[in-house]
């Protein structure tokens, strides 16, 4: 299969095809995101979760931002916003053009899905360009290059992660890879091609990670197969590496945090799975799998990388034809080289290149090599390679017939394929009404007329905390979703400038979620984020209704005053002195003075015996490797029925992921199990210092027997386990300590 050398002045037949090509996509594109086009800014793809996240953080950004500095979460330290999924060097763009040029606050939704559609443009064009420099005819370039684009992984990002939903990067690195290696110099157009690299790495990491690592891993294959060509291959390494070691070094240098967890939890979770490239839930394949053996496919939503039944088809052809042709024309050596590069890619996002080693050595040799939480996008360049070559087999065959039915017979089918791998794989998930703009003009002076009447603004209130608990996004910390949470804090924060303390932001350093947690946490713990805030505003809560709440949320809207009631939710004003609770701190100091000997009624293990440099209180720890251990395995000794509450603090560190989990089994006098209870620790808001308590209440009967087992993904130190009656007060002190235990609650004498 021959290349043409595409890199000449573009003919008028080149124009009017790639003129097809664009008008084509579009088309499909319009059928699409209908809403979007039409009128950007008057649609949203969702009023939650992830998407509604970012377009509110891309929102606040551009309409009270400073510089790279992300104001609209984590309060009062904020995020360097180019570590966050809020489309970073576009936001930060924006918001200097909206301070300086013209104010594009109002459009900030519109903005998002207009730059998504442009770019989505743009890669139809790219890859007609590619496909001709891989000699793929002019007919056949137009048509099946949207198709590849219009099934691509990014496709699928339209409705959430939006930095993610760039399709032309990939595509474009390729073709400057084949012009590298058609003209083997530097040139003045690889300095636009660099920065537009660099621009997008910045924009969302993934995407100008998975794009940079095709030209990486080409260099090395270009190199193998043209050895004295050795400057070409340097040249395509050079600048992928060169954007990549600019990111790298100015997120290792200007992040504001030094505690972000060391090695990310997503790296074996969230691999690339050759199954995904296949048969995920919702092709073809997928499809007929479930039919057939009636069990639906199951792929993590990262690895659905579907390259669609007609490019499995025509691989599948293609592997048979040259096992009985071998000498027959074969792809490019360019496309081999893509092909090798993406495999390699391949491996090392599936993990399967680590499979020969125990994991946990893998973890402490490599490092920062494994900091990706969801691998399996650097792959995606396999995607591209592996469709473009189900394009490359067709010409090939196309070219081969001489018989103009027949290749029509022949484009038609596999055309047919690809249309209907789109209508049932890609449709469906803009199948859908578009959402009104929650963030326009009319939807904003909504929120505005109330804090105006109820005399909210910025200069009264410091921050926004949301209630229930929002915290999100790590694996040592989780929160329910709540929506209208969510949805109203986000609003108001938006339109008032009031920046907020709770944080859905990605890879969240673990100090700053202690810090936000800790604020809910039990009245007994005292909150030294207090000390941080200003004392002379206060904080607004806002409260979504209908959602269970916590001892520590239950104490703060008591001393909250009500400023605006709705059905869904309230809105209330919260002094920062009267966050700490010091009427029950002082009562648990009274109850230690009058009652310093407790009558021993429950079972506690402060590990005093045990080793450990890490201690809550006492003199010890238990230090857990990774894995299952039964920490208490006994017959209760109460004498009644009674309700119990179990409870365990874990330390928290930064180095590694996961926080322990524990279950409770309880068993009869016959040992047969009667009950087991799963405590997600993550779930907890008790932090106390660097500690988060596990702790469940259940009933139990006389002879009942109680195992406690923890389980951890990495090594833990515990301390201070208590299994108490609910209705008694334990207390317990050490006289050589300046605090004591008040129901395992840490205080200061």
């Amino acid at each position: 299969m021959g290349m043409r050398n595409y890199f000449s002045k573009m003919t008028n037949k080149d124009l009017f095809w790639l003129f097809v090509s664009v008008l084509f996509g579009f088309v499909i594109s319009y059928l699409l995101m209908r809403p979007y086009i039409v009128n950007p800014n008057g649609s949203m793809y969702a009023i939650g979760g992830d998407a509604w996240t970012i377009y509110y953080n891309f929102s606040y950004h551009i309409c009270h931002g400073i510089g790279s500095h992300l104001e609209a979460m984590a309060y009062p330290t904020g995020e360097y916003i180019y570590l966050t999924d809020a489309e970073g060097a576009f936001a930060t763009l924006f918001q200097w053009i909206s301070h300086h040029i013209i104010d594009l606050c109002p459009y900030s939704v519109g903005l998002i899905h207009g730059l998504n559609i442009s770019f989505l443009v743009l890669a139809f064009m790219v890859m007609y360009f590619l496909l001709r420099a891989l000699g793929v005819s002019n007919i056949l370039s137009a048509f099946f290059g949207p198709l590849v684009i219009l099934l691509s992984p990014q496709m699928l990002r339209f409705g959430g992660h939006f930095g993610l939903a760039y399709p032309f990067l990939i595509p474009l690195t390729m073709l400057w890879i084949i012009r590298k290696t058609k003209v083997g110099v530097f040139e003045k157009r690889d300095v636009l091609f660099g920065l537009t690299l660099l621009f997008f790495t910045f924009n969302n990491p993934y995407l100008g990670f998975s794009a940079a690592a095709i030209g990486i891993a080409s260099s090395l294959f270009w190199f193998i197969s043209n050895r004295k060509n050795y400057k070409t291959a340097l040249l395509l390494f050079a600048i992928p590496a060169l954007a990549i070691a600019i990111v790298f070094l100015n997120f290792k240098f200007n992040d504001p945090y030094s505690d972000r967890i060391n090695l990310q939890w997503g790296f074996f979770y969230f691999n690339s799975e050759l199954k995904g490239y296949l048969y995920p839930q919702g092709s073809l394949l997928g499809n007929l799998i479930k039919g057939l053996f009636e069990k639906p496919p199951s792929v993590e939503f990262e690895a659905m990388q579907n390259i669609g039944l007609a490019s499995v088809l025509l691989w599948l052809f293609w592997f048979i034809y040259k096992v009985k042709n071998l000498k027959k024309p074969t792809l490019p050596l360019i496309f081999k080289i893509f092909l090798g590069a993406s495999i390699l890619i391949f491996l090392y996002s599936s993990a399967i290149i680590f499979s020969p080693f125990p994991r946990d050595w893998v973890e402490n040799v490599l490092g920062f090599l494994l900091m990706f939480k969801a691998s399996a996008r650097l792959s995606w360049s396999l995607y591209f390679v592996l469709s473009i070559g189900g394009v490359l087999i067709l010409n090939y065959w196309y070219n081969a017939i001489q018989n103009k039915i027949g290749k029509f017979f022949l484009v038609g089918i596999f055309f047919s394929l690809w249309i209907i791998e789109l209508k049932s794989y890609i449709f469906p998930r803009f199948d859908h009404p578009a959402y009104e703009n929650q963030f326009s003009i009319s939807k904003n002076s909504e929120i505005q007329s109330i804090l105006d009447q109820y005399h909210i603004d910025k200069s009264q209130y410091q921050a926004i905390l949301a209630l229930p608990k929002m915290m999100l996004t790590s694996d040592k910390f989780m929160s329910q979703l709540h929506w209208n949470t969510q949805y109203f804090s986000m609003r108001y924060s938006l339109v008032s400038g009031i920046p907020m303390i709770s944080e859905i932001l990605s890879r969240t350093p673990v100090s700053v979620s202690i810090r936000g947690i800790g604020l809910l946490s039990n009245p007994l713990i005292k909150k030294p984020f207090v000390n941080e805030l200003d004392p002379k505003r206060n904080i607004l809560i806002v409260l979504g209704k209908d959602h269970s709440l916590g001892d520590g949320e239950k104490y703060l809207l008591q001393q909250s005053d009500t400023i605006y009631d709705e059905k869904n939710y309230m809105l209330l004003s919260l002094k920062p002195q009267d966050i700490n609770d010091t009427l029950s701190i002082n009562y648990a100091k009274s109850q230690y003075l009058n009652h310093p000997i407790d009558s021993r009624n429950y079972i506690y293990n402060g590990f005093d015996n045990e080793g450990s440099d890490i201690v809550r209180y006492g003199n010890g720890a238990r230090i857990f490797d990774k894995g299952k251990h039964i920490v208490l395995d006994t017959i209760l000794p109460f004498s009644d029925t009674l309700e119990l509450e179990f409870s365990c603090w874990t330390h928290i560190d930064n180095k590694k992921y996961s926080i322990g989990d524990w279950t409770l089994i309880v068993l009869d006098e016959q040992n047969k199990e009667k009950a087991s209870y799963f405590i997600s620790t993550r779930d907890s808001a008790d932090i106390q210092g660097n500690w988060i308590r596990s702790n469940h209440r259940f009933h139990f009967k006389k002879g009942d027997r109680i195992r406690a087992i923890f389980n951890g993904k990495q090594s833990f130190i515990i301390d201070d386990l208590l299994l108490r009656p609910v209705d008694n007060e334990v207390i317990i002190s050490d006289d050589s300590n300046y605090s004591f235990l008040y129901n395992g609650y840490l205080i200061e004498k």
